[in-house]
């Protein structure tokens, strides 16, 4: 995978910034994974998301793992608004939000 990983700036990570080269309106979006295997699931979940947008050459792509609670993670997938609609019927995500780049 040519995934560029930036635990530097983010040391909750893994985080995984792919072919960001401009940014607009942007969604988040979240699959919940609790319990004691939560997290290395939704890093597993990460992969495979990261599999699917090289495969589907996407661009201006972010994935990443974050801890809500600590039986609370989640895997999250930023895409620019006008994918949304598409990506989302094949994905499938628990839910989505607005994304904000700062």
């Amino acid at each position: 995978m040519h995934l560029a990983k930036i635990e530097e700036a983010f040391p909750d990570g893994p985080y995984y910034l792919l072919n960001t080269s401009h940014m607009s309106d942007r969604i988040k979006f979240i699959w919940d994974f609790h319990g004691i295997n939560g997290k290395p699931t939704a890093e597993h979940h990460i992969k495979h998301l990261g599999e699917f947008v090289e495969a589907k050459n996407l661009k201006n792509i972010l994935l990443g793992v974050e801890q809500l609670a600590q039986s609370h993670h989640i895997a999250y997938m930023v895409v620019d608004k006008e994918m949304m609609d598409s990506l989302r019927a094949i994905l499938k995500p628990n839910r989505g939000q607005f994304y904000n780049e700062s």
